[in-house]
């Protein structure tokens, strides 16, 4: 019975861990609003995931992809979570992987575009038409 008393709560606490590790390793991607900043060195590389739902009609889209001039976009891709529930239209993560060009300070407007739902690709979309969800700073030395 002692040996219960010991091993039962050690158990819980282990799963709970192990839990809490897998749920911000799934769900580590930037909130609608959430802004961030980046230093880096030139050649250096850094990753933003947000969540993305295309079955919405919606797409996240670099809205000033032509204003940027220090970082470059070096890769785009979305992937499905297929681990939550196995259902279609779940949704997933939208990454974006930027690379560090040339010295300056930039700044990267992320936002929710009605891409599918009304057959368009991001580049028909701006910071003037559209309203930017996601900032974030970066400094390249």
């Amino acid at each position: 019975m002692k040996k219960l008393k010991i091993i039962l709560p050690s158990l819980i606490l282990i799963l709970i861990v192990i839990s809490t590790i897998y749920y911000f390793d799934k769900h580590n991607y930037y909130e609608p609003g959430e802004n961030d900043s980046f230093r880096l060195k030139v050649g250096e590389t850094f990753s933003v995931k947000l969540y993305e739902n295309p079955t919405t009609g919606y797409s996240n889209c670099v809205l000033n992809e032509n204003a940027i001039n220090c970082i470059e976009i070096v890769k785009e891709s979305y992937e499905a979570d297929w681990n939550t529930n196995k259902i279609d239209g779940n949704g997933g993560e939208f990454i974006v992987k930027f690379k560090a060009v040339k010295k300056g300070i930039d700044t990267i407007k992320i936002g929710s575009c009605p891409t599918f739902k009304e057959g368009k690709t991001c580049k028909d979309f701006n910071t003037i038409k559209n309203q930017t969800d996601n900032k974030f700073y970066v400094t390249v030395e």
